[in-house]
């Protein structure tokens, strides 16, 4: 179902919104009479006069009802026409996973000096050296009870940053992922 201008159309989608558009009305409507039942006191009050009687119960019934109000709105709306909503419904949450998509690469893009995943700085060149360390731990031990200066060359080549294989793997598990 796509949003088309057919002009058959027009009147349809009119009805449609006009519930809802009513609903608000109506909540608008509300709302000003309670704060016409709030400032009217306060306005018609003499200058001198500190302090100034008004009535908040308008309020309180506003503030209680506008959710049910609209939520009748919405369920009628829903029950009258089960196939639009559904689509629009649809089509927000793709319109809105795109919005998403789109702020954070816009974020990205704009950062003087963008971190690392999750705000952490990225490492510098002794600190991935230092993580290929811990990253081969397993297979140092693993080495060391086989042939312990084998093990030691390991460690030692991996102290100096000369392992690519560490590094690449470093990289790839610290490249911020969508």
């Amino acid at each position: 179902m796509t949003a088309t201008s057919d002009r058959r159309a027009l009147p349809t989608r009119r009805r449609r919104h006009a519930r809802l558009i009513a609903a608000l009305t109506e909540l608008i409507g509300a709302c000003a009479e309670a704060a016409a039942a709030v400032y009217r006191p306060i306005a018609a009050a003499p200058p001198v006069r500190e302090v100034v009687e008004v009535a908040l119960l308008p309020c309180v019934q506003v503030s209680l009802t506008a959710a049910l109000l609209l939520d009748r709105a919405r369920v009628e709306d829903c029950a009258r026409w089960p196939d639009v909503v559904v689509w629009e419904r649809g089509e927000a949450r793709r319109t809105y996973t795109e919005r998403c998509a789109v702020a954070t690469a816009r974020d990205l893009v704009e950062q003087a000096d963008p971190p690392g995943a999750g705000g952490v700085p990225l490492p510098t060149v002794e600190q991935v050296a230092a993580m290929g360390l811990v990253a081969a731990g397993d297979e140092v031990t693993a080495q060391w009870r086989r042939d312990p200066a084998e093990a030691a060359a390991l460690v030692l080549q991996l102290a100096a940053g000369a392992s690519s294989r560490w590094r690449r793997s470093w990289t790839r598990r610290s490249t911020p992922r969508c």
